[in-house]
C-alpha cells in the first residue's frame, strides 16, 4: 500500500509466476510490464510517473525493516512535477522517436500553433501513421488539415445545441476556421469524434471533447485524454480492463516493449 491509499496487485494470468505482471489500483488502475524488483526499483528512484499514483516521481530513500518490527515514519520527499506524456509511456511503452515540419502543417491548418503536448505526442510516437491506443486513433499532423475539411459540414450539424453540451440558452459552439471553432483531432474505434475546443487563444490550452460533449476530469489537453481513458477514469469510450495484453485487439502494456511486440493496427478509413 502507498501512502495515498493505493495498493500493488499481481496479475496471476499465467501459470508462470515470472511471467505475472504487477498491477496498481488508485485513480483509476494501470498494469507494468515489470518484475515486482523492477517497479519498487525504478519506482524508488523516481524514474515512474505513474498516473494511478498520487505520489509524484522523486527518488526516494529505502529503509528495509525486518519482518515484525515496527516501521519508523517516512522522511520527506522533495517535491516533482508531473508530465502527462511520461505518464502515457508508463502505460504504453516507449515509442519510435520523429520530426515534423510543424510550421508547414500549421499553416496549412491555419492555426498560430498546434499544442505543445501534441506536437510532443508525435515527435514521441513516430510510427509513419496515425497513433493508435486501445482504439483511439489521433489524427497524423499531415492529415490534420485534409481530415478536418472532409469532416467539417457534419462537425456543423453536431455543433448544433445538444443537451449532452449542456448549453441550453448558450451560443451554440462554432467549427474551425471560425475563431474559436471546434477542430477534429481523431476518434475512436466506437466511432466517436475527438475535437480540440481551440476557444483559448493559448494553444496549449485547447481541452479535447467528444462529438457528444465529452471531456476528461477538469478538461485536459489530448495527452491528459488519452491517461485518462486507458486508466479507466475518463468518458470510457473503449475498454480499459486488465488481464493479459497478448489476448486484446489493441494491447498496452506498461513501461517496456514486450520481446515479441504486436503490430499496430490501422485506423478504419
Amino acid at each position: 500500500m502507498f501512502a495515498g491509499g493505493e495498493t500493488c496487485w499481481w496479475l496471476p494470468f499465467d501459470d508462470d509466476p515470472a511471467r505475472w505482471l504487477v498491477a496498481l489500483d488508485g485513480h483509476g488502475a494501470q498494469q507494468l510490464n515489470l518484475t515486482t524488483t523492477e517497479f519498487l526499483g525504478e519506482w524508488l528512484d523516481g524514474l515512474l510517473d505513474l498516473p494511478v499514483l498520487a505520489l509524484p516521481p522523486v527518488a526516494r530513500e529505502r529503509t528495509l525493516v525486518p519482518a515484525g518490527h515496527p516501521v519508523g515514519p517516512t522522511p520527506p520527499a522533495e517535491g516533482g512535477t508531473r508530465d502527462p506524456l511520461a505518464q502515457l509511456q508508463t502505460i504504453v511503452g516507449p515509442g519510435t522517436p520523429g520530426t515534423y515540419d510543424w510550421k508547414a502543417i500549421e499553416r496549412q491548418l491555419g492555426v498560430p500553433r498546434l499544442p505543445a503536448d501534441y506536437k510532443r505526442l508525435y515527435e514521441t510516437y513516430c510510427y509513419g501513421h496515425w497513433i493508435v491506443f486501445n482504439g483511439f486513433f489521433i489524427e497524423h499532423p499531415d492529415d490534420l488539415a485534409s481530415r478536418h475539411t472532409s469532416h467539417a459540414e457534419l462537425l456543423l450539424e453536431m455543433a448544433r445545441p445538444k443537451p449532452e453540451w449542456g448549453l441550453d440558452g448558450k451560443p451554440r459552439p462554432v467549427v474551425h476556421p471560425e475563431p474559436g471553432g471546434l477542430l477534429y483531432c481523431g476518434s475512436t474505434e466506437g466511432r466517436d469524434w475527438l475535437l480540440w475546443d481551440t476557444g483559448d487563444p493559448d494553444p496549449d490550452r485547447w481541452t479535447v471533447r467528444t462529438d457528444h460533449g465529452e471531456e476528461a476530469e477538469g478538461g485536459g489537453t489530448i495527452t491528459e485524454f488519452l491517461v485518462a481513458e486507458l486508466t479507466g477514469v475518463g468518458p470510457g469510450l473503449t475498454a480499459s480492463e486488465l488481464g493479459d495484453p497478448k489476448t486484446w485487439a489493441w494491447p498496452f502494456w506498461g513501461p517496456r516493449l514486450p520481446r515479441s511486440y504486436p503490430r499496430r493496427r490501422r485506423a478504419p478509413s
